[in-house]
């Protein structure tokens, strides 16, 4: 899922759910493909009511916590509190409550989605080359190289499945990410400057005391990341801080954040 990794890729944790506000709504039962899924809630883009038309406006499906759905399957459920979403920022135009079970379904013109979605989606992008989708986390992610090593350059986008909605965040990332390449001299100075004396004040615990120059060289850069305004880079660091990578947040150019995730 949504909004849920080069050398040694860490996978990107699942965002919560967001909940809407409560309003009265209907009764009904529900079929749809699982787009998002998580532990108490689920996404259906397209689904219907049972011998309806087709919606096209996702629907969120809130539940009491318990086992996650598999995403991209057509399923059938019962929901409560059917009603719109009163609140425009948010992606899903629909809520609900629902119940379980969540029963499995079959329909051809749903399934047709869910066979669409699983073939591996590939956009030729202009400046750094083909980029795979990754419908899990709502990237599209391309191999690049650096420093004698290779990262990967990433790019989420406000909808996998509509590439026109999709093509702002896709140039613009890549322009973030061509920039951050240009300026990579000058960001690991910067995470020298911020995490070699958090590393000799709390994490050395003896052992060689690394110079400047010497701290950058560890450095290997794992991913760069662009999600709207905002674009983080990840580092690896040889365990100087045990398993953890260096994580930059970046934003109108500069480095904002730096700090062991």
């Amino acid at each position: 899922m949504a909004k849920k990794p080069s050398a040694k890729k860490k996978a990107a944790p699942k965002k919560a759910a967001p909940k809407a506000k409560s309003k009265t709504g209907t009764s009904a039962v529900v079929e749809g493909v699982i787009k998002h899924a998580w532990s108490d809630a689920m996404d259906l883009v397209p689904w219907k009511r049972d011998g309806g038309a087709i919606e096209s406006a996702m629907l969120r499906v809130d539940f009491t916590d318990g086992t996650e759905p598999a995403e991209n399957t057509v399923v059938r459920v019962s929901v409560t509190n059917l009603r719109e979403n009163p609140d425009p920022e948010q992606s899903f135009a629909w809520i609900c409550d629902g119940e379980r079970p969540i029963k499995p379904v079959k329909d051809a013109d749903l399934a047709a989605v869910a066979d669409e979605r699983s073939k591996p989606r590939v956009y030729e992008n202009k400046i750094l080359g083909p980029m795979t989708l990754d419908r899990t986390h709502g990237w599209y992610a391309v191999e690049r190289a650096s420093g004698g090593h290779t990262y990967e350059a990433r790019i989420t986008v406000p909808d996998p499945d509509n590439t026109q909605k999709s093509l702002k965040a896709l140039t613009s990332g890549a322009g973030a990410i061509l920039a951050a390449e240009a300026k990579m001299p000058t960001i690991v100075t910067r995470v020298v400057d911020k995490m070699l004396p958090l590393w000799l004040g709390v994490w050395r615990e003896g052992g060689k005391k690394y110079t400047p120059v010497e701290f950058a060289k560890r450095l290997i850069l794992a991913s760069v990341h662009t999600e709207g305004k905002r674009t983080t880079l990840r580092f690896e660091a040889g365990q100087l801080f045990g398993d953890k990578e260096i994580e930059v947040q970046m934003a109108g150019g500069k480095v904002r954040e730096c700090f062991p995730a």
